[in-house]
């Protein structure tokens, strides 16, 4: 379910900024206890990583209850990896949105009543719960999705830890995409910043660098370095791939080297690592690979 109202929304929901924690806590909570089932609210607290404590809810509750409302992308994400783990799931949405996505539009939904008025609350929690039952007891142990398209095969769950370097990746592309949303707001707005004080200027000149008014520089011949480390080490692709420990398909390797795949940063230090090269002969494009390890490459 949507945690925040939107903005553009508010006049639907009388303002409330919070009418979704409302609905979570006068509606949502009383039905599913009225079903004889605990619920698992949706938020994380502490230091746990936010998705994989969701995804390890999705994936062990007996039911999950998705509301639509507002069309929210995150809640299509969480219920496509349910219908993924062919697990069920009992679809709503309120009243103030009107379109339905098709696909799951095939799928019995209920529409609630999200005004959230006294002598209304009681009714609409005994209609949900109702629906809640009924899903349940028609679909105690898959999801309503399969029957439609048929899907042969279920994912799972891997029991796997994150590795550092997992762990490591994560937080880099988090970085990178944080950059891209700064990029995008400034390149949007065509807008210095705002002057500050005597005191900020430094402060100021030091966003300015870090934020910067461009996109992220890329190297362009980072594919070339990659193709000349590999041909060095008399590696194939697959070769490459295992050494790198890639989790994806090897042909990464040769989109890596052709320039249609960009590597991560954590991949790029494990191609200086394996060519005995510093990371920053990869990363600048000022910067050329020693003639030794280019010469097998000729």
């Amino acid at each position: 379910m949507p945690i925040s109202t939107p903005s553009d929304s508010l006049e639907s929901y009388n303002r409330d900024v919070d009418h979704f924690l409302h609905v979570l806590e006068c509606l949502f909570i009383p039905a599913i206890e009225a079903s004889n089932l605990q619920p698992i609210l949706p938020q994380v607290a502490g230091s746990d990583v936010i998705h994989g404590e969701i995804i390890k809810n999705l994936s062990s509750a007996d039911l999950v209850l998705c509301d639509m409302s507002q069309l929210n992308a995150n809640v299509f994400f969480e219920f496509g990896i349910r219908t993924a783990l062919n697990k069920p799931v009992a679809l709503v949405i309120d009243e103030a949105t009107a379109n339905i996505p098709f696909d799951t539009g095939i799928v019995n939904y209920h529409r609630y009543n999200s005004s959230l008025q006294g002598w209304l609350i009681k009714s609409e929690v005994k209609r949900l719960s109702d629906h809640i039952n009924k899903t349940l007891a028609s679909e105690p142990e898959r999801n309503s999705l399969w029957k439609y398209f048929g899907i042969a095969h279920s994912g799972f769950l891997s029991t796997e830890q994150a590795t550092p370097d997992d762990k490591l990746s994560l937080l880099i592309r988090k970085v990178e995409a944080m950059e891209e949303v700064l990029h995008g707001s400034l390149d949007d707005s065509n807008e210095e910043l705002l002057d500050v004080p005597p005191n900020y200027v430094s402060a100021k000149e030091d966003l300015e660098r870090i934020v910067g008014r461009r996109r992220r520089w890329k190297p362009r011949f980072l594919g070339h370095k990659l193709l000349a480390i590999r041909k060095n080490l008399g590696m194939s692709q697959s070769e490459m791939a295992r050494a790198l420990e890639l989790k994806v398909h090897y042909s990464a390797v040769s989109n890596y080297e052709l320039g249609t795949r960009e590597p991560d940063l954590i991949i790029v230090l494990r191609y200086a690592r394996l060519a005995g090269v510093p990371v920053e002969s990869l990363a600048d494009d000022r910067i050329s690979l020693p003639e030794w390890r280019k010469s097998k490459a000729q």
